[in-house]
């Protein structure tokens, strides 16, 4: 596992839109709306912990009960109801 301190650079970000886009097997202008929405998530996931960073641990750990795991689950039911293909990018 990398160690990102913050959500990759535009590059990444464009690549990994391609990879959710291209796996989830809809219309490809709904699937990079999915991407970004994903991304989006993600995004917010490495705000929270930017605003953990040098605080206490039970604070961090509250900061990240309150708003980490909704953000968490959200993304995993969406996982959870995702089918990729055992090839694809993101298989």
């Amino acid at each position: 596992m990398t160690g990102f301190t913050s959500i990759p650079g535009e590059r990444s970000k464009k690549w990994l839109v391609g990879r959710i886009a291209e796996g989830s097997g809809t219309r490809p202008e709904r699937s990079i709306l999915r991407a970004h929405w994903v991304i989006g998530l993600i995004q917010r996931l490495y705000d929270v912990e930017e605003v953990a960073k040098g605080k206490p641990h039970q604070e961090r750990r509250e900061l990240r009960q309150r708003y980490s795991a909704p953000l968490l689950e959200v993304l995993r039911t969406w996982m959870d109801g995702q089918q990729f293909l055992p090839k694809s990018p993101t298989g």
